[in-house]
This record gives C-alpha cells, structure tokens and sequence, in this order.
C-alpha cells in the first residue's frame, strides 16, 4: 500500500499539466487536491474523506520540490529552422487523391520546393510553398475540404535520446499556447516536431523556442 505523499508525487509527475501548475505555484491548493483525490484513493487504496490530509501534503511536497522546474534547457536542441509562405490543402482521403501523391511529390522536389504530409483515416492534408498550389490542383481535381494560407512553420530537431522522454512534445506546444498562439498543423519524425502557424506567428513563436534554451 503506497504512502499518500509518494502516491501525490507520483500523480503530479505523471502529468505534465499539473507538474508545470504544481511547481509554477499556479494552482489553489484546495482545488487541486480535490481535482487529485480520486486518484490518489486508488493508488493508495485507503477512502480519504476529506481533501485536508492532501492539501497539506501537496504544501509539504511544493515546498521541497520547488526547484524542480521542467525548463527547455533540461534537453539539448540541435537546430530551429523557419519555413515561410506555406499553405494547406486538405482533402478527402480517396484512392484517387493517394495516388496522385507520388507525383505530386516527385514534381514540387523537382522544383526544390516544399512538401509535407499528415493523413488520419477520412483525410489527407498537403503542406507547400504557396508557389506549388497549381502543381497540386493540376493533379487532384476534386475540391480540397479546406484551404489555409499565410502559413509557416517553425522545425525543432533535437537529440534522438529525446525520443522516449515524457513531457518533451507537451513542454514546446505549452510554449505555443502560452503566447496566445494556435497551431494549424502540427507534423513530427524521429527526431523532428515542425509545428505550423499563421505567418504573422512566426518570428514570436522561433524566439520564444530560441529564449528557452
């Protein structure tokens, strides 16, 4: 039966919304251990009839974790690269439409251009360089389900020992939001999270990830 200030402790770092709420003092700590209870009673298994035993012990615990900050410069970013005057098409995930993708791609390559591709089970979304829409349409003659424009793109490339490490993916979009800013597309690799915005977007959002470490 685990003790209540290890099952606290064990919650808050297991979310990264409420380690970064938690250790920032952000939190009212009467609410959070209301919001928490549930599930601290099933870790520790014992029926906690109040929030009071918890309160306490998130203030005890706040206090001698409070310079245990997740902060960008805990992980070693390789590289920030801008990409502007990007657009998304966005269509019906046909047969047709995938088809047509191996061309598409090989043409606008051809042409040194941009190109990047999400897909979920119903649609399929294009991401170019404004200048490669005709290569697009020129190919796919269905109407896209939604165009965006006035795009780009900030590409973080970090250490591939990243990879397995919670929180990374949720600390650089927590950034995002933090200014106020919503992302359009997201797109990521082994190694790589590129993350789009409206053009206007940009330069806040690089600096904002270039100030972090």
């Amino acid at each position: 039966m685990k003790k209540i200030s290890d099952s606290l402790l064990e919650t808050i770092n297991n979310n990264t919304f409420i380690q970064f709420g938690f250790y920032h003092h952000l939190f009212n700590l009467t609410q959070l251990a209301n919001f928490i209870r549930p599930l601290v009673q099933i870790k520790t298994k014992k029926d906690l009839k109040s929030s009071s035993a918890l309160v306490m012990a998130l203030s005890r615990l706040q206090k001698e974790k409070a310079k245990k900050i997740l902060k960008m410069e805990h992980y070693k970013i390789k590289n920030l690269t801008i990409y502007s005057r990007l657009i998304t098409l966005t269509y019906s995930r046909t047969q047709e439409v995938v088809n047509k993708i191996d061309q598409i791609y090989n043409e606008i390559q051809k042409n040194n251009g941009y190109i990047a591709l999400t897909q979920g089970t119903n649609e399929l979304t294009i991401i170019i360089n404004d200048e490669s829409e005709a290569i697009v349409k020129k190919q796919i003659k269905d109407q896209p389900i939604n165009v965006a424009r006035n795009l780009g793109a900030v590409c973080i490339k970090f250490e591939k020992k990243y990879y397995d490490t919670p929180g990374l993916l949720y600390y650089l979009l927590q950034q995002v939001f933090l200014q106020g800013v919503s992302i359009r597309e997201i797109t990521s690799t082994f190694t790589e999270v590129i993350i789009y915005v409206d053009q206007k977007n940009v330069k806040l959002i690089f600096d904002t990830f270039y100030n972090q470490f």
